[in-house]
């Protein structure tokens, strides 16, 4: 549906994730169409981040207000054509709204109904007029159910950029050049942030006794008070410090498939609280729940499901120790 001559895309997004890849494809859109206007509508700066089921459930009326918000504001602007990316809570609803005003729709990184919530291949149909998936299984997984899906490769590959040299990182960071550290990524979501930041500092701190010359970086903006040789890092420069770094300890997600990417070897760890633990037994069926593992198929990094700092320490005792 064109309603002006200029093409109008509204793209929404609702995780720090989706906005890399809500930046990567608006520069791609202007690229092929430098007359074409872009929004980019941030999801979670209006909801907040959530995590897990049962945290999602408690936003229910937060993601109704949004919908409509984005609704609105998707009529404003007399979008052409919607891409959804991620955030299914929201996403999903609003897709099947666009389509009902006759304004196309792309899903982008759609449910990952392949690990639970089969339900929602129902809704993914309503939703969308084509689904563009992440990985070439999920394809051919929704392509079997008769989802319109397509797979073009790995978008986080045009992305994942290092900028700068091992030396230069280091002099940003403040340390020597040949000083080693371990950087942690407790995650983006807040309450990802509020369980594994206090953790990964505690299991840092037990390390150190150990290993004093090892130093710590931590990903993040949070003011929060650091130990000894602990220092915290800029989001934006996350790649360039991943990469030089001798392990990552992270938190489940996108970020585990940029650190594979990267070459480091790494620690994946993921927590949930008991409403939505006890929900994931009943719903999720995986082996694995880190990307790595689920599409190697097998485990190249260790995983930690509700993580302890005696497990942590271990793992990363071992790797730091054993170095072939």
């Amino acid at each position: 549906r064109r309603v002006t001559s200029v093409m109008r895309v509204v793209i929404t997004t609702g995780e720090k994730s989706g906005s890399v890849l809500a930046s990567l494809l608006e520069k791609e859109v202007v690229w092929l169409d430098p007359g074409a206007k872009v929004q980019i509508f941030d999801i979670a700066a209006t909801t907040g981040m959530t995590l897990g089921f049962w945290e999602g459930v408690l936003r229910v009326k937060g993601a109704r207000d949004t919908i409509n918000k984005a609704t609105k504001e998707i009529e404003r602007w007399r979008a052409d054509v919607v891409v959804l990316i991620a955030f299914p809570g929201v996403n999903l609803i609003l897709g099947r709204r666009c389509r009902k005003r006759g304004i196309r729709v792309i899903y982008l990184a759609p449910p990952q109904v392949w690990a639970w919530g089969r339900f929602r291949i129902g809704m993914l149909k309503e939703a969308a007029d084509q689904v563009v998936c992440l990985f070439k299984f999920e394809r051919d997984i929704l392509k079997r159910t008769g989802v319109k899906a397509s797979y073009y490769g790995y978008p986080f590959l045009d992305g994942v950029v290092v900028n700068r040299s091992p030396d230069e990182v280091r002099e940003s960071l403040g340390m020597g050049r040949e000083r080693e550290y371990i950087v942690f990524l407790p995650g983006s979501r807040h309450s990802e942030i509020d369980f594994h930041q206090p953790l990964f500092i505690r299991s840092f701190n037990r390390l150190r006794s150990r290993y004093p010359e090892l130093m710590g970086v931590i990903i993040g903006d949070r003011e929060i008070e650091l130990p000894a040789g602990m220092i915290m890092a800029n989001p934006e420069w996350r790649y360039d410090i991943i990469a030089c770094a001798r392990l990552a300890v992270v938190v489940s997600g996108t970020v585990t498939a940029e650190t594979a990417l990267l070459g480091i070897p790494m620690v994946v760890c993921y927590h949930l609280n008991q409403p939505s633990r006890f929900l994931a037994r009943m719903m999720v069926k995986l082996r694995y729940f880190s990307l790595p593992n689920i599409i190697a198929g097998k485990p190249v990094v260790p995983e930690l499901l509700e993580p302890e700092e005696d497990d942590i320490c271990r793992i990363i005792n071992r790797l730091l120790e054993d170095t072939a």
